[in-house]
This record gives C-alpha cells, structure tokens and sequence, in this order.
C-alpha cells in the first residue's frame, strides 16, 4: 500500500538520479568533443608528417642536399607529436567508451525507476480513488439508513 511520503522519497531519488545522468552525459560530451578535437589534430600532424617525408625524399633525389638534417629533425618532431596526439586519443578513446556505457547503463535505471515511480503514483491514485468510493458508499448507505428510520414511524 503506497504511501504519500514513500512517493515523494521516491520523487526525490529520480530527481537525483536524472541530475547525476545529466552530469555524466556533459562528461560524455566533453569527452566526445575531446577526442572529435585530437581526431582532427591527428589528421592534421600527420599531413604535415607525410608533406615532411615527401620534401626530404625529393631533396634526397636532387643534388642540392643543403638543410637536409634541418629537414629531418623537423619532421621527427612532427611524428613525435603525431604519436603524443595518437596515444592521448586511445586513452580518450577508452575512456569514451567507458563513459558511454555508464551513460547508457544509467539512462536504463533512471527509466526504470521512472516507472517504478509512476507505478507507485497509480497505486496512490487508485488508494485514494477506493477511500473515496468507500466514503461516498458510507456516507449513501447512512443516509439511506437514516431516511429509513425517519420513515418507519
């Protein structure tokens, strides 16, 4: 038999737990909007890298081999940042897929304990709906009786 404060405790635990959901689903899309930033400076580092090896490869071939060296360190620090940027997105990347799940784990709890709430909102409706019959069948059964009375006489 529910209860007006069960309900209301209950109210409160769903409005929690939809502003934690909240919270984690903006993590979520901090997160999404991180790796989506790494895919495109990957993208980016690693145009550069092969632009870089393209030009050492054609000033190899020349006999014109002036800042070779110059050259080469500069595209081995763009493919060391190229594998920073890739390494910080397989991180990401993990932690996306954790933070998605827990995303999709709690949208299923918070559902169902919507339900629950609804269900318990019912079970009160209909409590309250009997208590009323059970008062307007009271109070026609003693008028009854008491016209009855009245009428004997």
């Amino acid at each position: 038999m529910p209860d007006k404060r069960r309900l209301q405790r209950t109210r409160a635990v769903l409005r929690n737990k939809k502003a934690v959901l909240e919270r984690e689903h903006q993590e979520f899309s901090r997160l999404s909007n991180t790796f989506k930033d790494l895919t495109r400076r990957l993208e980016k580092s690693q145009a550069e890298y092969l632009e870089g090896v393209k030009k050492i490869n054609s000033c190899r071939k020349s006999a014109y081999r002036t800042n070779l060296e110059i050259m080469e360190a500069g595209v081995d620090a763009t493919k060391k940042d190229w594998v920073d940027i890739y390494k910080k997105r397989q991180q990401v990347s993990a932690h996306l897929e954790k933070q998605r799940n827990l995303v999709l784990k709690m949208q299923k709890q918070v559902s169902d304990f919507g339900e629950h709430c609804e269900a318990l909102e019912r079970d009160l409706e209909e409590e309250y709906l009997r208590k009323e019959d059970l008062e307007i069948t009271g109070l026609s059964r003693n008028y009854r009786f008491t016209t009855q009375k009245k009428q004997e006489p």
